[in-house]
């Protein structure tokens, strides 16, 4: 979960929501490429490797979490980056119509 806490922590001090450092947090590849280098040398025993693949699917399930909480937020709520260019997009077009 060491992976979880310093991908939270980096969302953190870049100012995103917790929820993308959740789904930043998912990884499968190098567990399994450790597992699999692993069990090839005889390094692992196919109990070890299940942990690391348990461990590393334990990611993907914090992940999910992530992205369930990112969906639940309302549009914008949270988004710490907006600035005045998004403010300034978002104004209806009908409305720069008529000024102009």
């Amino acid at each position: 979960m060491l992976n979880v806490a310093v991908h939270l922590l980096a969302a953190r001090l870049t100012r995103q929501r917790v929820a993308a450092g959740l789904i930043a947090s998912a990884q499968l590849g190098v567990p399994a490429a450790v597992v699999t280098v692993g069990l090839q040398d005889e390094v692992l025993t196919a109990a070890q490797g299940a942990a690391i693949i348990t461990a590393a699917l334990a990611s993907l399930v914090v992940a999910a979490l992530g992205t369930t909480l990112l969906a639940r937020e309302p549009r914008g709520a949270g988004d710490t980056t907006a600035g005045a260019e998004t403010a300034l997009a978002a104004e209806p077009p009908a409305r720069a119509a008529a000024e102009g």
